[in-house]
């Protein structure tokens, strides 16, 4: 090996690397290293309601904060994971409605801000989904693997994809937006205008919503009783047998089933990821029925391969770091 790839080689394994998770309340922030080992972290409140220019104040600033923390570290990159339609190749927010955003050209306002760092590491931006994509491909249950879905059920579903250690973007990156896809055109509103998308169905959202469509056909669901319903009662009413939560918990594992199955005809990758607050918190109660369903509804050749597991790599903010890493 020659001296210049050697120093390559120490550098990176003794480098740096930052990734800012941008949420709708709240911004996290890490510095990691080659193996994904949290070196520093900080957080902020987003303060979306301030005003675009404050939320990147703020950014910038957890990131200021993080390279002075990053000592004998080179700086290597900064990578960041922002909810909505995010254009990775110029470094533009397109539409990210839980903080108002449209059209924000986040990356040329944080060099402006940033251009004093030591080394001026590249910035990248990427979909928050697809970063938590990315992290488990480098650093969870992904390691190995040449492609993966990623799936993220919470409030609402999105979806990421990487195959041979690249985000499937599609054209104006808004590849894997399995959440809004009408599979039901007469079914449940979605709130994106549409019916029947995924979303409306397997999500907290969707689950709430599949309650109160079904709660006057169960008159004996333990969750009549409380007007204010709230994900761990129905979870728990499930797994006491309430058949209420069973119906709409059921219609939430199918759908997500029928998801799983258009990433495995598409992608044909090696390993479908469940994340996301609500897919890792009703694992139990949904994988057993998605499977069912995913097995049910692809051809033997598309699903003979295809593993299915829980998303291990906690924080976007990870996968957001590797994003500038080299592949």
């Amino acid at each position: 090996m020659s001296s210049e790839a050697n120093r390559e080689t120490l550098e990176l394994a003794e480098g740096s690397w930052i990734g800012v998770d941008v949420g709708g309340t709240k911004i996290d922030a890490v510095l990691i290293d080659a193996e994904a080992r949290i070196l520093a972290e900080r957080s902020a409140q987003t303060g979306a309601g301030d005003g675009e220019e404050a939320v990147v104040d703020r950014i910038a600033g957890v990131i200021r904060d993080l390279a002075d923390a990053a000592g004998e570290h080179p700086l290597l990159g900064v990578g960041i994971g922002c909810p909505g339609q995010v254009n990775a190749a110029d470094g533009v927010i397109r539409a990210a409605v839980n903080l108002s955003w449209f059209n924000v050209p986040l990356r040329d306002r944080l060099k402006k801000r940033l251009g004093s760092l030591p080394g001026a590491p590249e910035i990248r931006l990427a979909n928050d989904v697809n970063a938590l994509a990315l992290g488990e491909y480098r650093f969870g249950v992904g390691r190995g693997v040449r492609g993966l879905a990623y799936l993220a059920v919470g409030t609402g579903l999105g979806g990421g994809a990487i195959i041979d250690g690249k985000i499937v973007g599609g054209d104006n990156d808004f590849a894997m937006e399995v959440g809004h896809l009408s599979l039901r055109p007469e079914g449940r509103h979605c709130g994106c205008g549409m019916r029947g998308c995924p979303e409306s169905y397997a999500s907290g959202t969707g689950i709430l919503s599949g309650i109160w469509e079904y709660l006057g056909e169960h008159p004996d669901s333990a969750l009549n009783a409380d007007i204010t319903l709230t994900m761990p009662q129905i979870l728990k009413a499930a797994r006491a047998g309430d058949s209420l939560a069973l119906k709409v918990i059921d219609e939430a594992g199918e759908m997500l089933g029928i998801v799983m199955a258009m990433c495995a005809v598409l992608l044909n990758p090696d390993l479908i990821v469940v994340g996301g607050g609500l897919g890792k918190a009703a694992a139990d109660l949904l994988l057993p029925r998605a499977e069912t369903a995913f097995q049910s509804r692809v051809l033997y050749p598309s699903s003979e391969r295809v593993r299915i597991k829980l998303a291990s790599v906690e924080r976007a903010a990870v996968g957001a770091a590797s994003l500038t890493m080299a592949t």
